[in-house]
């Protein structure tokens, strides 16, 4: 193929794969495989292509391929999941980095998710340990893992969850070892030969750093600024400084989330903890704090949300900061609010409510000001309709409500809410919007109770 024919055809494929998911149902269950089989050829046939694409081209590797790769292994076909883990290798190995987003989804979000989850059948589970002996043994592939991932303070420990999970898959419930066993026997000895054949070295393969080794291994800049991903050739400091670079990255991360294990016990202790391995100062700032809430792994988002609705001084300084680092750039206030409690759960009592709303509406209406997005009159009105918002999802996903809320309730409840400043007279927000909100809720509810420890990763906070 020439370079733009190999990426026509590639193209072509991936929107037979959109519509193949689409119209899923009987005597349709083949095609998706056989789709990811013709994808994984265009792939091999665009290979020296796929870092560097023909102009028009760079969001169809970047975003779509890796898009539908995800969407086609998040399935319960033990055929079409190892299609699209396979061709993710293929991805994988040569984007490397550029692709950290992807491989965090699919292996962290998909395929690990499948392999620990006991209602996976076991044909599955199979196609996931081999599809991760077949990735263990891509060169550098390991080594950048750890990197990019377990080095990152803004990435979750995807090389430690990938050997824990093999390391457990291997251990027989009772003698003897199952094909299940041996075969994530298989992929940590592939693991292991790969790492000594490899050695240390980074791959010239992986993305370069995002910053100076100082602003990371600074620990209160880390606390204060967080890690950036890391990876590719060494600077000018040489091995030894690139390795204690790394070590120092990996022990600010440690230590961080065992400051979260602390502060789910006890907010208090949290913080002293932050202090006395110097990740914070002393007293702390509700900027060391904001970032730690938004950033660290395996924080309690109901804790988080008890802490962000109190009302003294330091915590209502740090909801402050913690809600004006979020970029709402671009979002209708339903889709905005649905980032914003993402992050955290949102606690039970009115007033811790009103004061986190409150924080929303204010951020949220002064990027609307910066965006010329002028529907708003005050953050008093953006405060009222985020209430609204959350009464209207809570109205209409309640299993116990038996009368749900009209489209025209909702919008009589909201009128007069958008007073003018200028002119003293309560004006109504424009129907368009309200109804988009209304059935942007109904067909996909917020979820206000998740407390899931792990903070949730959406666009990136300012």
């Amino acid at each position: 193929f020439e370079r733009e024919h190999a990426f026509a055809v590639l193209s072509t494929v991936i929107d037979a794969l959109d519509t193949a998911h689409a119209q899923e149902g009987p005597g349709l269950d083949a095609l998706p495989c056989r789709l990811l089989t013709l994808l994984s050829i265009c792939v091999s046939s665009a290979w020296d292509s796929l870092k560097a694409p023909p102009v028009g081209y760079h969001n169809l590797v970047n975003g779509r391929l890796l898009s539908v790769i995800a969407v086609n292994a998040n399935t319960e076909d033990p055929e079409r999941l190892a299609a699209a883990l396979s061709l993710s290798r293929k991805v994988f190995s040569v984007l490397r980095g550029e692709a950290a987003g992807g491989m965090e989804v699919l292996l962290a979000r998909i395929a690990l998710v499948i392999g620990e989850e006991r209602r996976s059948g076991a044909a599955l589970k199979e196609v996931v340990l081999e599809a991760l002996g077949e990735m263990c043994v891509v060169p550098g592939m390991l080594q950048e893992l750890y990197v990019n991932f377990d080095c990152n303070l803004q990435s979750p420990n995807l090389f430690q969850k990938i050997v824990l999970f093999l390391s457990k898959s291997a251990l027989p419930i009772s003698p003897p070892l199952s094909s299940h066993n041996i075969r994530a026997l298989e992929a940590l000895h592939r693991a292991l030969q790969t790492l000594s054949d490899d050695g240390l070295h980074l791959s010239s393969s992986a993305p370069p750093t995002g910053g100076s080794g100082d602003e990371v291994t600074t620990p209160s800049k880390a606390l204060k600024h967080g890690g950036s991903p890391v990876g590719g050739e060494a600077g000018g400091g040489g091995g030894c400084s690139r390795s204690m670079e790394l070590s120092a990255q990996k022990l600010t991360k440690r230590r961080l989330e065992t400051a979260a294990d602390h502060f789910n016990r006890s907010p208090g202790k949290g913080t002293a903890f932050l202090q006395s391995v110097g990740l914070a100062s002393d007293p702390i700032t509700a900027g060391e704090l904001a970032w730690f809430l938004r950033e660290a792994e395996g924080l309690d988002k109901a804790v988080v949300g008890d802490f962000l609705g109190e009302r003294d001084e330091l915590n209502l300084a740090v909801l402050e900061t913690f809600a004006g680092r979020m970029d709402f750039s671009g979002f209708q206030i339903d889709d905005a609010l649905r980032y914003f409690l993402s992050t955290f759960r949102l606690p039970g009592e009115s007033q811790k409510i009103d004061r986190i709303t409150e924080a929303f509406a204010m951020r949220y209406y002064a990027q609307c000001g910066e965006m010329g997005y002028d529907i708003f009159h005050s953050s008093d009105a953006v405060h009222i309709l985020t209430f609204s918002v959350i009464m209207l999802n809570t109205d209409l996903h309640n299993p116990q409500n038996k009368k749900r809320m009209t489209l025209e309730e909702f919008i009589r409840n909201n009128r007069g809410i958008n007073e003018n400043k200028a002119t003293k007279k309560p004006e109504d927000l424009p129907r368009e919007l309200l109804t988009a909100i209304y059935h942007n809720i109904k067909t996909n509810e917020i979820k206000l109770n998740d407390s899931q420890p792990g903070v949730a990763k959406g666009p990136r906070s300012s």
